[in-house]
């Protein structure tokens, strides 16, 4: 069977003239095996496993290039899911060279004795954990695909073959029920990279060292969850024991390859530890999550629904990358001298949007809730919707509404109303991070007199100063009249011309803005069109409050 190794030293590809390029196809169609890994092993003994140097994975077209060191005597492997691995003979490329390979890779038949044609030792011989040999061979079998789709995150993430938008996100758990009580969220776009990974631990060296959590301080405690590059490491083989899992009613399309600690990690001085599961597609052999709980917490925590999930996703052309990842720990620790009698759950975690990875067959979900005004009364006939989709509907007699359908990530809720839309704002705004299948309760709050100038305009008023928001219409179509320049002034600037004068032009709504003008004093507007016909008229600002003044032109 397979021999169950961590292999991923990846050193940066030699710069040197020596190339071996090709492409791997599937056999029998000539299509590119999209998602294969090429690996350049350098080979000290002929007939033994060589040492990794690089690896890459194909691209769209099937084709790769590796450098190598001039007369080092190398192989190259090719790993694909769902495909019989591939061994070259070994070679020994002179300066300049430049090697050629074709490789044609064969579809493994399920339940032929010989699909890995890799070298073969036991489960035993690369963990401390004695395995019935029943299981050897599927456990070998399962953590063969699960290595090559963590190998081929690794890569993805260092070769930044993923454009991605990263949404982290900060959460307060009920710990009775679950409910989102609190939800900080943060959004950007960036590339992979080595330094810019989404979802990074400890190296699987320090984890087994310090352990999966340590007590940094009075109440506080750090949680870890391993990446694919600590799962990936030979200390964490070492450190585990590996058993084919059952799913759960519901999830037959998945078969598990569970872990816990091997026995040395188990004793009362060893470091804190994981167990967890890796599921894998049943029939496609894909990775698809990884599951796993602390077997031990900091004194004085009670049972809660605690631990990690990270899922897994492929792009179309072959690049794996962490789809999402949540990690949920209990919100404060007992004091040295104190305990608490109620904890909360606090989950850190992330969701990647990538192009060309929606997440297939995810439930959508459902957001309900009411909407008020800033007295706290409903807001009937508010328009709800989803931003950049077609969903929406409106608010009933008592604030209510449901949107259902609702795709899951990152989504914002935007409601509109007559009665801010004549202030220029909306009535409510909210960034959700949405789970698939989820159902979210939310209370919408609508701004306040005191809120709308600062929304308006970025910033608190003066004291002593007001917000005008004028809008001009056409007299008989109440057409939105664009381009008008206006004048704001107090008497003493139009006869002395010193004193308060600012001008602003009315946008396509036909609204001009002054955010900050002296308040409780008389002011002239003057709005001007094009062919210099002026509306002249005054009026007074309330001081820290905002005053709309709609203007109804006549042509003549």
């Amino acid at each position: 069977m397979r021999r169950l190794i961590a292999g991923a030293v990846l050193l940066p590809a030699v710069a040197t003239g020596q190339t071996v390029r090709g492409s791997v196809t599937h056999r029998g169609s000539s299509a590119p095996a999209l998602g294969a890994i090429v690996t350049l092993e350098r080979v000290s003994r002929v007939g033994e496993p060589g040492l990794e140097v690089h690896s890459v994975l194909v691209d769209e077209r099937g084709t790769f290039s590796l450098r190598a060191t001039p007369g080092t005597t190398l192989a190259i492997v090719v790993r694909r899911i769902g495909l019989r691995p591939f061994r070259s003979d070994t070679m020994t490329l002179a300066p300049g060279e430049t090697r050629r390979l074709e490789i044609a890779l064969d579809a493994i038949n399920p339940g032929v004795e010989n699909a890995f044609t890799l070298e073969r030792v036991t489960v035993s011989g690369a963990t401390p954990c004695r395995t019935a040999n029943d299981q050897s061979v599927r456990i070998a079998e399962l953590w063969d695909n699960a290595q090559t789709a963590l190998l081929a995150t690794v890569i993805s993430t260092r070769d930044s073959l993923v454009r991605r938008r990263l949404i982290r996100y900060e959460r307060s758990r009920d710990p009775a029920t679950l409910a989102i009580q609190s939800e900080n969220v943060c959004a950007f776009d960036a590339m992979g990279g080595t330094t810019g990974g989404f979802f990074r631990s400890l190296p699987g060296d320090s984890l087994s060292k310090v352990g999966y959590w340590q007590r940094i301080g009075t109440g506080i405690a750090r949680f870890h969850g391993p990446d694919e590059n600590a799962i990936l490491s030979p200390t964490f083989l070492a450190d585990h024991c590996f058993t084919v899992v059952a799913p759960a009613p519901g999830g037959e399309d998945l078969v598990g390859l569970g872990f816990e600690p091997a026995e040395h990690r188990r004793q009362g001085d060893a470091p804190p530890e994981i167990r967890g599961t890796i599921w894998l597609d049943r029939l496609t052999s894909e990775l698809r999550t990884l599951e796993f709980t602390w077997t031990t917490l900091p004194a004085g925590i009670p049972e809660l629904a605690l631990g990690g999930h990270v899922r897994y996703s492929r792009l179309s052309w072959g690049p794996w990358f962490v789809q999402d990842w949540w990690l949920r720990m209990p919100e404060g620790l007992p004091s040295d001298r104190t305990a608490s009698s109620r904890f909360g759950i606090l989950e850190e975690g992330g969701l990647v949007q990538a192009a060309d990875a929606a997440l297939l067959g995810a439930k959508p979900a459902t957001i309900s809730g009411t909407i008020r005004d800033a007295a706290s009364r409903p807001l009937a006939e508010a328009a709800i919707s989803i931003a950049g989709t077609s969903l929406r509907t409106v608010s009933d007699a008592e604030g209510r509404f449901t949107i259902d359908s609702v795709p899951p990530g990152l989504q914002v809720v935007v409601a509109d109303h007559p009665r801010y839309d004549a202030l220029g704002v909306r009535a409510a705004e909210e960034n959700l991070l949405l789970d698939a299948g989820s159902e979210r309760a939310l209370i919408l709050d609508a701004p306040s007199d005191a809120q709308i100038p600062e929304r308006l305009c970025g910033a608190p008023l003066e004291a002593g100063h007001g917000t005008l928001r004028l809008i001009v219409l056409e007299a008989v179509t109440l057409v939105p009249v664009p381009g008008m320049r206006v004048t704001l002034a107090d008497r003493k600037a139009k006869v002395s011309g010193s004193g308060f004068f600012t001008q602003a032009e009315t946008d396509s709504r036909g609204a001009a803005l002054f955010c900050s003008a002296p308040a409780e004093r008389l002011l002239e507007v003057t709005a001007t069109t094009t062919d210099k016909r002026a509306t002249t008229f005054e009026l007074a600002l309330p001081a820290s409050g905002m005053k709309v003044r709609v203007v109804h032109l006549v042509r003549r």
